[in-house]
């Protein structure tokens, strides 16, 4: 579960004295221009302490009555500021069909550039003068010394612009929320499902739930109860629902459970404490659990934590006609290190809501925020306590109650928004209670606090209701009126022409019930007409039905939706708007231009040979590879060959007839027919200039069909000294291998059952490399459609044979089968390395990514070509690429909202991560500029990333594309275009993941990248914990890391094991790099000569996010000085080096050094967990210094001795006599 939900601030201005960056311009005084300009009209003066901008375009400046005329973009001088400053910008104009952007440039000293710009304003004017205000906070990030307002006009007259300083006052309504839990001598368990118990024990809260975005109280809610005793913590959900209705789709522990209907907490054991470890746990109704801890000082998490102790329970009961689901959860204190719970600690506790989608906590707060969380506290002696809206009603009448039990003496209040006391009630030994009656006048809006407190001022309880029953009133008007649940979403799919009515979270007899779905639909022109179909299709317990439909004219549309039973009656309804117009850009063929992009050579064929860049595919008459040379070595040991079992036994072909039917520069096509008894194995294959395999194969049976037992992929590896896997969470499994070491044994060594799996239903794996360090080969496939297996079956697995060499075994039939009719299964093969290794990652790979603020964008549209190069600056040693995130695309992007059902991965999903950089405006002023859809690959989205990229980079300096979270991603919306998923046991969805797609986008990218004479590297991804191969065969920049680092360890703790070893050391013919991660906790030179220890044994750059920089700078420029990236240099492993011996027994000291004619450059790292003395020769005699220090170290009897603290490294440069 991924932390999803930031709330977006709120904020209360209050002006101070006006700040150095205060222009007050009224633009009456001008003076002589004396810029150079090819863009504007006459340009003889403009006004004072303003220049102009020369952008290409129509520009113009005039003077009005009142202030300017402007047609272009204009810049006030530079006043001097500083990071974290607020200010507040007011822009006086009008102008009739007039359009005006306002922005704050912030400016670094020395750089000619704009280090950032915030796009606080943008309007269309009116004929009338009005005032236009917008809030901007300076960017913290890196040192911002002054800063600029910019104005860009079209038919726009401007009589002034002010700026002021602010600073953010404290929001008056409400403070922090307080609960303090009755400690009972032990609680009940037959008490736990008795919501009287409750009452009378703990504290309750019913319709408290608050939105996470608006703080309002949700649309969705539950009562939600607390218990306690001395050992234990109870936390109950109670929830008002439709027979079975409250149904999990999430079975896998530590899977997406945020998706189901569920319960998500996030602890903090010290409240006192807001760097403390948090803890966070997510359970859904079936009561699978999420739990992972949180390390805030460096933005890491642990998925080890297991949550010891944690019980959860669960009951369905009825009660005043209604149906309820309650969920409980039990965890004891020491489970989250809470010595003492009479002492405050911080918890959240949130619901995410599914039907309609709700994502709403106690305080209406960010999940896991550790500066808002809730104070608990629990106490002996301390009220019971009841606080409740007794119903959500949209006419604004309603009754709020604060009841309980107590035999301590305080009060207890209920107060408004300005803390006026409204009611207010002594607490007794006796049942006393506050109530607030708005059931006679209706207040649609109100907040409201409870507030408990002892005589001596101890508050026991504060909590806000912020209500506002108009949203229930607007939402459901139609509902109130005719008695029908709003439960169906509309989505428009412009390129398959339809709209999917969905229906979420059905109920069995719902799905037996519903018969008809009717659409009333309003066109542009305001015409009414109707869309019916008969029935639903029904998979996961979510409802589909499709209707044809195609728009005419272009515009928006209103649909009106409603489910009928057999009788006509209506079941359920819902409503949605969307727009269309005629999308251009789909089908395009920008960056498909046949050309053989370096390094790749073109493909070269002689008989059954395929020769590209480095490696030799041999071709069998079965299809599948005979023999596979990769830079000079043989990856396999013997042909690769099926393996077709029936009950009884092996069969054997008796034939088979290779042919390659289609030969080019870049692509060669082929056909292999394989005959068995019963059955034919027909494989259509292609392979690409990169190396890229690909087969369709299908399963031909004979005229009576055929069963069988098993069918096997059988890969016998020469040389299968390492195994690498990916599958549902890269980050965590264990999925690197040093066979012979941590896989012992004959016969089956490895399965993939081994996987975890979140939405996976079989234990299929998108892609499994075995190899060495010097070569290997990769089986992949985007799903296991076509294949036979049940959830737990092998589908893979690795066998060492008699031999003791490694054999791969793809099943793609694992169980018995019975084959009638033809079927097709899809997969590939891919041999590394890819291409010749280069040497010197760090200095080679010189380039940024615009992530939050490098270009003026949201997603991959520039809004101001012109601006943009100006943020990216002159610098012509860095390359820029845009920033991509994996498969979440931003929001706001002006023409995704005419295709975004159509590509979103699952219904309302939405990720606001951006949010907590609104208050920057570094993506304009607009909400949905913040946060992002979870979109799926389709090839319409490869084409509209090519039509935004190809602008983007025929128009700016930005050379391409970086991509991060590039693993394996899973689709299963079955409305989409990519057909990666399938059905399995009638209606259970498998999804797939997309390699095609996605290496279309690098190619194409890659591509534009050479066609356009772009910089190097035009491609980068964020592969984070895996190599997804055969997506990378074009790209240029591989990075990896983001591990979880422990507070007090390093990276020791988490990397070393196999994973460097294949990760970094492994000749994949990929540029490696690795992100340091370390962030703000361990941004101490040991941390980072501990990372430098790990890493720099390889030859991969590292990015600079968050280390000690004066060592990382320092080795950078020890390596630029030394041509480590230049022709000639060479870089040698430490488990291949021979030049460096060391003779004192020195344990766990690895060396490796690039080698330049005459000099060498040496990394040696001590991986032992202490300090070491090493003594060591050289191959050659020469001179040796400290790479760091520059002084000369001198040998003692032809010997060198030093001291490497525990890991920690030495670097030093040799030169020869």
């Amino acid at each position: 579960m991924r932390c999803k939900k930031f709330l977006i601030p709120i904020m209360v201005l209050a002006a101070m004295s006006v700040s150095a960056l205060a222009p007050q311009e009224s633009f009456d005084q001008w003076e002589p221009n004396t810029q150079k300009t090819k863009y504007w009209k006459d340009l003889k003066t403009v006004p004072a302490n303003w220049n102009v901008h020369d952008r290409k375009g129509n520009n113009s400046i005039q003077k009005t009555k009142d202030g300017i005329l402007l047609n272009g973009l204009i810049e006030s001088k530079r006043y001097p500021t500083k990071n974290g400053k607020f200010y507040e910008i007011k822009v006086r104009a009008r102008g009739k069909n007039g359009k005006l952007k306002a922005y704050l440039w912030e400016h670094q000293n020395g750089f000619k550039g704009v280090a950032a710009v915030a796009w606080i304003l943008d309007i269309k004017t009116t004929e009338e003068f009005q005032e236009y205000t917008g809030v901007v906070t300076v960017i913290p990030w890196w040192a911002i010394q002054k800063a600029s307002i910019a104005l860009d006009g079209s038919n726009v007259e401007i009589s002034d612009v002010q700026v002021k300083e602010l600073k953010v006052a404290k929001k008056a309504a409400f403070s922090e929320t307080i609960i303090t839990v009755p400690q009972m001598d032990k609680v009940a368990i037959d008490g736990l499902f008795d919501p009287a118990y409750w009452a009378k024990n703990g504290i309750v809260i019913k319709n408290g739930m608050r939105d996470v975005r608006t703080g309002e109280i949700s649309q969705r809610q539950s009562v939600v109860s607390f218990l306690a005793d001395k050992d234990h913590f109870y936390i109950a959900t109670d929830e008002t629902c439709s027979p079975e209705r409250v149904q999990a789709k999430v079975s896998q522990r530590d899977g997406a459970v945020y998706l189901d209907e569920s319960l998500e907490l996030g602890i903090i054991s010290d409240a006192t404490k807001q760097k403390e470890l948090i803890y966070h746990i997510g359970v859904n109704f079936d009561g699978v659990i999420f739990d992972r801890i949180v390390d805030q000082t460096i933005g890491q998490y642990y998925m080890n934590f297991s949550s010891p102790g944690l019980k959860t329970f669960r009951k369905s009961y009825q009660a005043d006609g209604k149906n309820h689901e309650v969920l409980i959860l039990k965890f004891p204190y020491s489970m989250l290190k809470i010595n003492d719970p009479s002492k405050t600690f911080g918890m959240n506790v949130s619901r995410n809501y599914q039907n309609p989608v709700a994502n709403s906590n106690i305080g209406g707060v960010p999940y896991i925020d550790p500066v808002k969380m809730t104070k608990f506290r629990v106490v002996k002696g301390a009220p019971a306590l009841t606080w409740e809206v007794d119903s959500l009603n949209p006419d604004g009448r309603y009754l709020i109650r604060l009841s309980g039990t107590s035999n301590a003496k305080g009060v207890m209040q209920i107060t408004d928004g300005d803390k006026k006391v409204l009611k207010e009630n002594a607490l007794s030994g006796n049942k006393t209670s506050v109530v607030l009656d708005n059931r006679k006048n209706a207040v649609y809006r109100g907040q409201y606090e409870a507030l408990v407190k002892a005589a001596d001022g101890t508050v026991f309880f504060k909590h806000k209701m912020n209500l506002n029953t108009e949203n229930y009133k607007a939402q459901k008007e139609e509902a109130a009126a005719t008695s029908y649940r709003n439960a169906l979403a509309v989505e428009h799919y412009p390129f398959q022409k339809k709209i999917n009515i969905r229906w979420i979270g059905m109920s069995f007899k719902e799905m037996k019930d519903v018969k008809k779905i009717v659409l009333d639909i309003t066109n542009p022109a305001g015409k009414t007409f109707r869309l019916e179909r008969n029935g639903m299709e029904f998979y996961d317990g979510n409802g589909y039905g499709v209707l044809p439909f195609t728009p005419t004219p272009h515009g928006k549309y209103t649909v009106k939706a409603k489910a009928l039973d057999a009788n006509g009656k209506i079941m359920v309804v819902g409503q949605g708007t969307f727009e269309t117009k005629e999308l251009k850009w789909v089908g395009n063929k920008l960056g498909c231009e046949k050309v053989i992009l370096p390094p790749y050579t073109p493909i070269k064929v002689n008989g059954n040979t395929v020769s590209c860049l480095i490696r030799d595919y041999k071709f069998g008459k079965n299809g599948l590879l005979a023999g596979m040379v990769a830079d000079k070595g043989e990856v396999l040991e013997k042909p690769i060959d099926f393996i077709v079992e029936t009950e009884n036994g092996v069969l054997k072909r008796t034939s088979s007839e290779f042919k390659i039917t289609k030969k080019d520069i870049d692509r060669v096509e082929f056909k292999a027919v394989n005959r068995y008894p019963g059955l034919d194995i027909v494989l259509d294959g292609w392979m690409e200039y990169d190396g890229f395999l690909w087969y369709t194969m299908k399963l031909v049976p004979g005229k009576n069909g055929i069963k069988l037992k098993r069918l096997a992929l059988d890969i016998p590896y020469k040389d299968g000294k390492l195994l690498h896997y990916l599958g549902e969470s890269i980050r965590h499994d264990k999925n690197f291998f040093e066979v012979d070491a941590e896989l012992p044994g004959k016969g089956r060594i490895w399965d993939s059952r081994q996987a975890s799996r979140t939405r996976l239903r079989t234990t299929f794996l998108t892609q499994v490399w075995i190899g060495s360090n010097d070569r290997g080969l990769c089986w992949f496939a985007e799903n296991d459609k076509g294949w036979e297996l049940k959830k737990k079956t092998r589908a893979l697995e690795a066998i060492r044979d008699d031999a003791g060499k490694i054999h791969l075994n793809v099943n793609f039939i694992g169980i018995k089968a019975d084959l009638k009719e033809a079927r097709e299964i899809k997969f590939g093969l891919l041999a590394t390395p890819l291409a010749p290794e280069k040497t010197g990652n760090q200095t080679a790979l010189n380039w940024n990514q615009t992530a939050g603020m490098g270009i003026l964008n949201v997603g991959t549209e520039i809004f101001d070509p012109y601006i943009s190069d100006l943020i990216i600056g002159d610098n012509p040693d860095l390359t820029r690429l845009i920033y991509i995130a994996g498969q979440e695309y931003d929001a706001g992007d002006t023409e995704l909202k005419y295709f975004k059902d159509e590509i979103t991965a699952f219904p309302k999903g939405f990720y606001t991560l951006g949010a907590s950089a609104i208050k920057y405006k570094c993506r304009g002023p607009y909400p949905e500029n913040y946060y992002s859809i979870c979109y799926e690959w389709t090839q319409e989205m490869v084409d509209f990333y090519m039509w935004r990229l190809n602008y983007m980079m025929k128009n700016t300096k930005m050379a391409g594309i970086y991509v991060d979270n590039s693993y394996p991603y899973y689709s299963a919306n079955i409305q989409g275009t990519n057909n990666l998923w399938y059905v399995r046991n009638g209606d259970q969805i498998q999804p797939g993941t997309s390699i095609l797609l996605f290496r279309q986008l690098m190619k194409r990218v890659a591509t534009l990248n050479y066609l356009m004479k772009k910089p190097y590297p035009g491609i980068g991804v964020h592969n984070t914990g895996a190599h997804y191969l055969p997506r990378y065969t074009f790209v240029q920049a591989c990075y990896g890391g983001e591990m979880d680092i422990p507070k007090n360890g390093d990276h020791f703790d988490i990397f070393y094991s196999a994973k460097p070893e294949t990760l970094l050391g492994v000749n994949w013919g990929l540029r490696k790099g690795m992100i340091s991660m370390l962030h703000s906790h361990p941004k101490t030179a040991k941390a980072t000569r501990a990372m430098y220890a790990c890493y720099k044994i390889y030859d991969c750059a590292i990015w600079n996010n968050g280390l000690a920089t004066k060592i990382h700078h320092k080795l950078v420029k020890l390596e630029r000085d030394f041509g480590t990236s230049q022709p000639d240099s060479r870089f040698i492993i430490w488990r291949k080096n021979k030049f460096v011996k060391v003779t004192n027994g020195a344990k766990n000291i690895r060396c490796s050094y690039f080698e330049r004619p005459g000099k060498k450059l040496f990394y040696m790292a001590n991986h032992d967990t202490k300090a070491q003395e090493v003594v060591f020769t050289l191959g050659a005699n020469g001179t040796l210094t400290d790479g760091e220090t520059g002084k000369v170290i001198q040998p003692v009897n032809g010997a060198y001795k030093l001291k490497i603290e525990g890991h920690d490294f030495r670097c030093f440069v040799w030169k020869g006599k």
